[in-house]
């Protein structure tokens, strides 16, 4: 991953996290997920990230349209 880039929110499940992500790029802000789950149980964190200039936007986003 790119320096600069900035952790936004930790799920614990990948279907919001997915949604999540679907919704910040759909606003024009590129995010990476990054699973930190295990592969055969399914339990751990998935972690969203964007670039820190993007940020901002993306917690408001994230604030108005998907509550945790």
């Amino acid at each position: 991953m790119e320096k600069d880039w900035v952790k936004l929110v930790s799920l614990g499940n990948r279907q919001k996290a997915d949604i999540l992500l679907t919704l910040l790029e759909s606003e024009g802000i590129s995010a990476v997920l990054l699973s930190k789950q295990d592969s055969v149980y399914n339990f751990g964190e998935v972690e969203i990230y964007c670039h820190s200039k993007d940020a901002l936007k993306a917690l408001e986003i994230i604030e108005f349209n998907f509550p945790l």
